[in-house]
């Protein structure tokens, strides 16, 4: 969506790094969670009665689209989901599989559950505090920043990223210019080198005309 809006001709990585694209739309990287591990994830988070989403390209899979957030991811990332019956038939393909539900400490409890459950077979952080995302485990924002970096024979020290949650945490340890959103926690800001303005404030746009552009 935004790729398009702004006319870029760049690669790209969507699903936290799961694939990555080159500036035609053609996937040149891409990691599915293994399907056990991924049939073991939406069990339990089945069982932890929270809505569960699986991704694979471009295609949203749910079992029930009267979950609290559907309609507010689908107008965010402009895709429309499929309600099917089961959700195990796409589990072998799956680049993503997120949790989301209006209990806020829910959430954070199924993330330190999961890591301690599947431990290095999948990368599991919130996305939001209503968020939780599980990944391929070399499909982080680090890795994902590092291949478009080489693909654009960019330097690392050269990049920018911008980021408000613990999933941001590799793109910044390894990004040149590392900027917190205004309304990120006190540990993503202190491992960020500036911090910008809230998501609903501007803070975007903000940190590009400050920091990005003069740079440029």
């Amino acid at each position: 969506m935004i790729a398009h809006a702004l006319g870029l001709d760049a690669p790209r990585a969507g699903y936290n790094g799961a694939v990555i694209e080159d500036a035609a739309g053609t996937v040149i990287e891409q990691h599915c969670i293994a399907a056990q591990v991924a049939r073991a994830v939406v069990e339990m988070l089945q069982a932890a009665r929270v809505d569960v989403w699986v991704f694979a390209r471009d295609t949203w899979l749910l079992t029930d689209d009267r979950g609290p957030y559907v309609r507010h991811e689908s107008e965010a990332v402009a895709m429309r989901w499929q309600q099917v019956p089961d959700l195990s038939p796409c589990l072998d393909t799956a680049h993503k599989i997120m949790a989301s539900s209006a209990d806020h400490a829910r959430i954070a409890s199924l993330e330190r559950e999961l890591q301690k459950r599947v431990g290095d077979r999948a990368a599991v952080h919130r996305s939001q505090p209503y968020y939780l995302d599980i990944t391929h485990p070399d499909a982080d924002k680090g890795k994902a920043a590092g291949a478009l970096a080489r693909l654009l024979d960019v330097p690392l020290g050269a990049m920018a990223c911008l980021g408000d949650m613990s999933n941001d945490l590799p793109m910044f340890a390894i990004a040149g210019l590392a900027i917190a959103m205004g309304n990120a926690s006190d540990a993503v800001k202190r491992a960020a080198h500036a911090t910008t303005l809230a998501n609903d404030a501007g803070g975007w746009s903000a940190a590009i005309d400050r920091y990005v552009l003069p740079a440029h």
